[in-house]
């Protein structure tokens, strides 16, 4: 008996020296979701502790505990520095880590990321997963706008491509580069774009003939070769190759799956097979919550939106509706707040600075009033020099705001004029809702411009399209828009708030007023040399045909611009200016504003 009871308090410690035994580097990549290593937390042996950190990483990433996750694996990070484990352990936690930093779009991190990732590869002479990884850095930077980086990475991989020897891993690298020309061409509709990526799905389909490829990249393979003929419209050769993927489908592809219901559910949409549509949108949905694909998920929200117009489901559509900009407010709201706290910093890293100058000024000003009579003098002077200078400043601001004031209450009349005309006009009850909608985020938008000093690029053009999209409802074939940006960093250039808005209410109201013909506006944003320049385009009128009324409108709205830009020049030393004169052509208006580069 005493053998027996010595056996069983014997059994744990043999299971627990067992599980130490098995902490080895070379099993820490294959740790599943199974719990089993979660009772290593404490352990004092690191590689045991590494254990412990994928194991608890795994089971975040399982139920999209995506921070707390990253938490883990920043953690394993910096304790492989401890273990002797070798350099593929370490690239196996990068790129977890670079799994969740994708999941939160955190793209700035996950760049860091990556090119150590390509730093390891190119020390070990990894053709192969350096490619990939320079694709992967051109894939970040096409995800953060930034174009020059995004084909300089991509003009890096092309002669390491020719030196790969596998054929299967060139399918994948060619499915690589072919989503990033497809996602150029998505971007700015240049045929060139969607004839490049025509000519790599065509490489595609020759190399698979040649080495019949795994289950896998045939997969990814039937994707991009459905979205080449759903760009060509030509939807009965997309639907062969999403239904063969559908067929085949496995756990693992659940990320191009996802993709691929979404457009089965466009292509019935345009097909007018709207039950269809609607069950592909849903299965689309589905996965991108279950993957935690939040921008995929409100795409589907967008489109199930409307597939339920199309079938009179009003009330269900509404609901969709309410998701989608729910979410697309609380997507801009959290890149609002995390701008935000960059300019306090900023500020208080401003601020700090201005107080040690003023230390060190008055450290002087004390020396010199000890040395003679002149220095006491000399610091009353400035001493009121700077509380004029504040003051200065302070009348500048208030008189800015005071002038961006100005602007909202005709803005706001002009835009429930809009919005009462559609609602006399229209009986869809869903699309008035729809455009309440639009006119409440324009209206929110126009009270907060009142006390912002500046926005960005990217918000005005935000702005002018909801706002124009507005005006377009209450002036149905009347006109139409365009707006065209070629500044490569419209998140990190600067302007004042509500000073193209008034310019373009002009050529609205007044320069499209009582034309016989379609109107046609359009503005372009464009950097030259160290300038910001904005041209709004018409076809209107002109100023020489405009009736009374209007003349004196827009003589308010030009001194109120005036004004703006005098005190701009004034607070930044710059010299913005504007212009408003009639096109050339005889038709029409052209306005200028050229301003200082302001980031």
């Amino acid at each position: 008996m005493k053998k027996i009871f010595v056996l069983l308090l014997s059994f744990p410690m043999c299971f627990l020296a067992f599980s130490q035994d098995k902490c080895t580097c070379e099993t820490i990549d294959t740790i599943k979701t199974t719990d089993v290593y979660l009772h290593l937390k404490d352990s004092g042996d690191a590689v045991c502790r590494l254990y412990y950190l994928v194991e608890s990483y795994n089971s975040n990433l399982k139920i999209q505990n995506y921070q707390e996750a990253e938490k883990q694996i920043s953690i394993a990070k910096d304790l492989i520095k401890k273990s002797k484990c070798e350099d593929k352990i370490h690239i196996s936690l990068l790129k977890k880590l670079d799994n969740v930093l994708t999941h939160q779009s955190k793209f700035d991190a996950s760049l860091v990321v990556n090119i150590s990732l390509s730093k390891f590869f190119e020390k070990a002479k990894d053709s192969t997963n350096l490619t990939k990884s320079i694709l992967q850095i051109a894939k970040i930077y096409d995800r953060m706008g930034l174009k020059n980086q995004k084909w300089s990475k991509i003009k890096e991989a092309q002669p390491l491509i020719l030196k790969l020897k596998n054929d299967e891993e060139k399918l994948n690298i060619y499915i690589r580069i072919a989503q990033l020309y497809l996602h150029e061409y998505q971007d700015t509709g240049e045929k060139k774009y969607l004839d490049s990526f025509e000519m790599l799905c065509n490489e595609l389909k020759k190399l698979s003939k040649i080495v019949p490829p795994s289950r896998k990249t045939q997969f990814l393979i039937n994707t991009r070769l459905a979205s080449l003929h759903i760009n060509k419209k030509e939807w009965e050769s997309a639907k062969k190759y999403l239904f063969t993927n559908l067929a085949n489908c496995k756990a693992d592809d659940l990320p191009e799956l996802g993709i691929n219901h979404q457009d089965l559910g466009e292509i019935f949409l345009k097909t007018n097979q709207l039950k269809l549509a609607r069950s592909h949108i849903d299965s689309s949905i589905m996965i991108h919550k279950e993957i935690g694909a939040l921008p995929q998920m409100m795409n589907g929200y967008q489109i199930q939106m409307d597939i339920l117009r199309e079938m009179g489901d009003f009330q269900s559509a509404f609901a969709y509706a309410n998701k989608y900009y729910t979410f697309k407010d609380s997507l801009s709201n959290v890149e609002n707040i995390s701008k935000i706290a960059n300019l306090e910093s900023k500020s208080a890293q401003a601020e700090s600075n201005l107080t040690i100058s003023n230390l060190k000024r008055n450290q002087l000003f004390f020396l010199l009033l000890l040395a003679l009579t002149f220095g006491a003098l000399s610091f009353v002077y400035f001493y009121f020099k700077q509380k004029d200078l504040k003051n200065t400043k302070l009348i500048l601001e208030t008189e800015q705001r005071l002038n961006r004031a100005r602007m909202n209450p005709h803005f706001f009349f002009n835009a429930l004029a809009s919005l009462q005309s559609f609602a006399i006009n229209e009986t869809d009850n869903m699309s008035i809702a729809e455009n309440l909608s639009k006119f409440s985020y324009i209206m929110r938008e126009t009270l907060e411009n009142s006390y912002r000093e500046y926005v960005t690029i990217h918000q005005e053009i935000d702005f002018l399209t909801e706002y124009l999209k507005l005006q377009v409802l209450r002036f149905p074939d009347k006109f139409d828009f365009k707006i065209l940006n070629a500044i490569e960093s419209p998140d990190d250039v600067l302007l004042p708030s509500m000073i193209i808005q008034p310019f373009i209410e002009n050529s609205i109201e007044h320069g499209f007023a009582n034309i016989d013909y379609k109107g046609d506006l359009s503005i372009i944003f464009r950097n030259e040399d160290s300038s910001t320049l904005i041209e709004i385009r018409d076809n209107g009128r002109g100023l020489n045909n405009q009736i009374e009324k209007s003349k004196g409108y827009i003589s308010r709205a030009k001194q109120i611009v005036t004004d703006r830009i005098y005190l701009l020049n004034l607070k930044l030393k710059s010299h913005a200016k504007f212009s408003i004169e009639n096109d050339k052509s005889g038709q029409g208006v052209v306005v200028r504003i050229e301003l200082p580069l302001i980031q």
